[in-house]
């Protein structure tokens, strides 16, 4: 499948929609596509082609309402949340984490499902406009929590495109023949299994309208389904029906390989840390005290880099966690590099609000400070 390499700036309407994001995709766009409409404005980075996160000014979309609306959190835990976050300028997903109302594991999957709807809403847009500009980048020391673009595709067939268009589209298209793509650009989506049934049923040789009468699913959640396939490239409407096809739209699964990604739960640790990233002190980071010696900081810095290295995950770890992976050990060095040298140190620490970190060279300091790791151990006890 071969794309139009796309404009810097144009008009977009949700029938184009599709077909400029897997544009962006075959050409491993990198920067930031801005979309303004009607209601609202989104800027959606992409690195190599792929959406790793939305900014969005629409309050609808914000995470905590997210999470209410799917009722994850109740309405009760969202208010106390978006309070507390007014108050203290925590984000709404560290506090979540830190009250333990979401472990990081899944609220990651959440920011990677918010991701996929704040694309996915685009498509209920009658008209937008889009700016793609290469040289704004997501920020190198910041977690991504990517969409895969068949799953935000997909999303916006199935839950936002707008009802009157489907229809309007199907009468047109009812006796065209759906017939799977032979080389897609992207891998298939997540769907669950009636999905599935339909799309490896698409063999080309029956009417769009023959498929629909015959499906489970029922008519209108076909007939989207079958418009999302066409979108997303995986499979495309003949005119006249065809010899079965020799590369089915969604391939049955295989049966589960050793090679398989591991569980999210797996990623647990990194995942907490990663979704706060952003407000982490480097003392935080490295799990230390702000007196702590440079030895000590040595010592936790190498462990903290170890610990999360991205070359140390399984074979089978998804791309965003080794990003997520990749931004840690980017902030880890980062940590280093600033508390390892005693004048930034000092600097830091004073713009952090924490005790005075003690002179390396300073005897007395060293004493104060066993001192005080004394009586601390004294008083766990």
């Amino acid at each position: 499948m071969r794309t139009v390499r796309p404009a810097e700036e144009g008009i977009f309407r949700p029938a184009s929609l599709a077909g400029l994001f897997l544009a962006l995709a075959e050409q491993r766009f990198s920067g930031a596509l801005r979309a303004d409409g009607a209601p609202g404005s989104k800027q959606v980075y992409f690195i190599e082609g792929q959406p790793v996160f939305v900014q969005s000014n629409i309050r609808e979309e914000a995470l905590g309402r997210l999470l209410m609306t799917s009722g994850r959190i109740t309405e009760e835990q969202y208010r106390a949340v978006i309070e507390e976050s007014a108050e203290t300028g925590q984000k709404v997903g560290t506090l979540l984490i830190s009250r333990g109302i979401v472990p990081a594991g899944e609220l990651t999957r959440y920011l990677c499902a918010q991701t996929a709807t704040k694309i996915a809403s685009l498509f209920a847009w009658k008209e937008g406009t889009y700016r793609l500009s290469p040289d704004v980048r997501y920020p190198e020391n910041t977690p991504t929590f990517e969409a895969g673009l068949y799953r935000a595709i997909m999303e916006g067939y199935r839950r936002y495109y707008r009802a009157e268009l489907i229809d309007a589209s199907f009468v047109r298209h009812k006796n065209l023949h759906p017939v799977p793509s032979k080389n897609p650009l992207l891998p298939a989506p997540e769907m669950t299994p009636e999905e599935k049934t339909l799309a490896v049923s698409l063999d080309g040789r029956h009417a769009f309208g023959d498929v629909v009468a015959r499906s489970a699913l029922g008519l209108m959640d076909t007939v989207r389904v079958i418009y999302g396939l066409v979108a997303a490239g995986l499979c495309r409407l003949a005119e006249a029906a065809e010899e079965r096809a020799s590369v089915p739209a969604v391939k049955p699964e295989a049966p589960p390989s050793s090679d398989a990604p591991p569980e999210t739960g797996a990623f647990e640790n990194l995942e907490r840390v990663a979704a706060s990233l952003g407000e982490t002190t480097y003392y935080e980071l490295l799990g230390v005290a702000p007196d702590a010696t440079k030895k000590e900081i040595e010592k936790a810095y190498q462990k903290a880099k170890a610990e999360f290295a991205p070359d140390a995950l399984p074979a089978g770890a998804p791309p965003g966690v080794r990003r997520r992976a990749q931004a840690i050990v980017r902030k880890i060095d980062e940590a280093w590099d600033t508390l390892s040298d005693p004048l930034t140190r000092r600097r830091y620490t004073r713009q952090a609000g924490g005790p005075p970190a003690p002179d390396s060279n300073d005897p007395d300091a060293q004493a104060r400070k066993r001192k005080m790791d004394a009586e601390a151990v004294f008083q766990k006890d």
